[in-house]
């Protein structure tokens, strides 16, 4: 016999569970050789919330230090809990005619200023034909630990070698970012 027994789960000869479940608990093993138990679900790794923005306009700089590529795309989220993580993605399009460049993911917490979070890298232009346009499409993935309620803002700062035009949303693209809140 199967299923609930009066106030007790029975499971095909496996024996009977002390009593049933309370809302939200789920019915897991208790390990190898031990009768199941209801169990309060796992918590964490559930989207608390979703952040995003766009920038079609085309975005330059010619300075070799990293600094704002674009104040059009920022993902600015409140953690609801202090010990929630931030997912961020960033997808841009760069290019450059000549020399090297850089983009990197900056955080602001609450207005203190922003930092460097990832140095993604750099793409150097020469590997390639020199005087050519080169186009790379990136995409940054990053998940920060920011330990704080206060608002997170994130954005996408690049730099470019010998004081030439590095572009951002070359081509008339579309640059994205998105920050996700995943619970703990």
């Amino acid at each position: 016999m199967s299923g609930i027994v009066g106030s007790r789960f029975n499971t095909r000869g496996s024996g009977l569970v002390g009593s049933l479940g309370s809302d939200g608990q789920i019915f897991t093993s208790s390990g190898a050789g031990k009768s199941a138990v209801f169990e309060a679900a796992p918590g964490g790794g559930k989207i608390a919330q979703v952040i995003s923005a766009t920038d079609g306009v085309l975005r330059t700089t010619t300075s070799s230090t990293l600094n704002d590529m674009s104040t059009a795309l920022i993902a600015a989220i409140t953690p609801s809990a202090s010990d929630s993580k931030i997912l961020v993605t960033c997808s841009v399009n760069m290019q450059s005619s000549t020399h090297s460049w850089y983009l990197s993911l900056y955080r602001d917490i609450g207005g203190a200023g922003y930092n460097n979070l990832t140095d993604v890298g750099s793409y150097d232009a020469f590997a390639e034909t020199p005087g050519a346009a080169k186009g790379l499409h990136v995409t940054m993935h990053f998940l920060d630990s920011p330990c704080t309620t206060s608002e997170c803002s994130y954005r996408p700062y690049g730099g470019i070698t010998g004081g030439t035009t590095l572009n951002l949303n070359a081509s008339t693209t579309l640059g994205t970012i998105t920050a996700m809140e995943v619970l703990a």
